[in-house]
């Protein structure tokens, strides 16, 4: 395994840069999850991690080596893509050694290999079958074994459960998490999908627009968003955000006043702090309360039952509200309501959608 980092790569296709600067550095045997919305640029750095493309400026180096110039077949590196590109005339254990059959390895230690790889995955008793024989689950493991047998020094995978159903995702998530915990090698994972990023990051850089957002782990990200794109985009259902129409301040003490909802009293870190111009809460911290103890009246829009949980959507004047309520919540369309949120753990933003911390008391 290798540790890799990326200093101050950028990359332009034409007139647009795609890749404004981004630095960071994956280490010996971490899982770092890739994860931004479409076209943030979370593939395209992949690819020069790879060699697929090369970066207009900046530098890439594996452990103390400097491989940006290094081609793509000498950096040692198993690529998992979203499709599984497996050769359908080939059975599964010749699908996985491939490569150590266009590299000479003899026929005997091809099949060894293929079988160490096959256990680990689960797939021993399906090495003589060919792709149109597996379900989808199992084609990717194959190309997951594909890049363990080549024993690099590290994997990157390019959004490798998207064409899979909700059930194998959840499946095939878990058993890359697992191996990664088996061979302890440095991963480098791209998705779209927070879920997937919270679930099976050592550490998730977020990107946005070419650049990094923020990073940390996933309860960093979650606990502590550097602003209001990382709030909101991580969590389901995402935040609550609250526009703030007044704000009445003494000191550090700041009343925060929404549409059609009594103030709120949150703590500033110090008397020059921005007044907050957002205020955000997470679901699993907004209830429906009795009429007393509620910050704003709304209307219940619809109720999702989950089993373990409600996910009450309220219509308000502030805006749409969603609050998660114990199993046993009986709420209808219709109906009005109170909201209450527990402001000590609200996130405050300011107008440039910058975090501010925040110590609040309702």
């Amino acid at each position: 395994m290798v540790a890799i980092r990326l200093q101050d790569i950028r990359k332009s296709y034409g007139p647009v840069e795609v890749i404004k600067g981004v630095s960071f550095e994956a280490e010996q045997g971490e899982f770092v999850v890739f994860v931004g919305p479409s076209g943030c640029g979370k593939s395209t750095i992949l690819r020069m991690i790879a060699g697929l493309e090369k970066p207009d400026s900046g530098e890439i180096y594996f452990g103390d080596d400097r491989y940006t110039d290094v081609p793509p077949g000498k950096r040692e590196i198993g690529m998992v893509f979203q499709s599984y590109a497996l050769y359908p005339h080939m059975s599964v254990a010749d699908n996985m050694t491939v490569s150590l059959r266009l590299a000479g390895v003899p026929k005997t230690d091809r099949r060894k290999r293929a079988v160490e790889v096959a256990r680990m995955l689960k797939l021993d008793e399906l090495l003589d079958r060919k792709p149109a024989e597996l379900s989808g689950g199992q084609r990717q493991r194959v190309a997951i074994g594909r890049a363990i047998v080549r024993d690099p020094k590290a994997f990157l995978f390019d959004e490798p459960l998207s064409n899979l159903d909700a059930a194998l995702r959840v499946e095939t998530r878990l058993e890359i998490s697992r191996l990664h915990q088996q061979i302890n090698t440095t991963m480098i994972y791209v998705t779209h999908d927070q879920t997937e990023a919270m679930t099976m990051a050592d550490r998730i850089v977020l990107l946005d627009a070419g650049q990094v957002v923020q990073q940390g782990t996933p309860l960093e990200l979650y606990r502590n968003p550097a602003n209001l794109f990382v709030a909101t985009f991580l969590g389901s259902p995402k935040m609550n955000v609250l526009d703030v129409a007044a704000v009445s301040r003494d000191g550090t003490t700041a009343q925060l006043t929404m549409a059609g909802a009594s103030h709120v009293s949150v703590t500033l870190p110090s008397p020059e702090t921005a007044d907050p111009k957002s205020i955000g809460v997470r679901p699993e911290d907004t209830r429906i309360v009795p009429e007393g103890e509620g910050v704003l009246s709304g209307t219940i829009i619809s109720a999702e039952h989950l089993g373990s949980e409600v996910l009450v959507h309220t219509e308000t004047a502030a805006g749409q509200i969603i609050a998660k309520m114990p199993p046993d919540f009986s709420a209808h369309a219709g109906d009005t309501v109170w909201v209450g949120f527990n402001v000590a753990r609200a996130h405050l933003f300011d107008a440039d959608g910058l975090t501010i911390n925040n110590h609040a008391r309702q």
